[in-house]
């Protein structure tokens, strides 16, 4: 018994041995190669960033707590200082729709207004120009008539 104790323990030692001669030989690796920044855009996409901000403005962040007081509350206060899609968008949801909105936080219903997030069961309001998705394509498709043919 003592004889394969002693084995084990020579096994253990030569393996530990040979790990540290392993990393002992093993080459330092070069330092990294310090990577220039990036330069900056031109003219014409700061440009384009700039328009596309200015179309994409997020609304202001009391927006979240106003949907959430008119879903809870039915408060229409503050309604007016909505935009006007925004407003549109909250008379028309649901009874469904505003009891999901009522489950949330105004700060995430404040981040789907401004689809950042989605809060499911819940549509996004309308952009300002038209955005084509996976589901209108789908929808598309299979309103033609197409579809998977039958076998007679």
């Amino acid at each position: 018994m003592l004889a394969y104790l002693a084995v084990a323990i020579a096994a253990v030692a030569a393996w530990e041995l040979a790990r540290l001669l392993l990393r002992a030989a093993r080459p330092i690796p070069e330092p990294a190669v310090p990577v220039a920044p990036p330069s900056p855009p031109p003219a014409e996409v700061a440009d384009a960033r700039a328009e596309a901000a200015a179309l994409l403005a997020s609304g202001d962040p009391g927006d979240g707590w106003t949907v959430f007081r008119y879903a809870c509350h039915d408060d229409e206060e503050g309604v007016d200082g909505l935009s006007p899609a925004r407003r549109a968008w909250l008379y028309d949801l649901t009874a469904d729709e505003l009891a999901l909105l009522r489950r949330c936080m105004p700060d995430r219903i404040g981040r789907h207004l401004n689809r950042r997030t989605t809060i499911r069961g819940v549509r996004h309001v309308q952009p300002l120009q038209p955005v084509l998705t996976l589901r209108d394509l789908v929808e598309r498709s299979s309103s033609g008539g197409g579809g998977p043919r039958r076998m007679r």
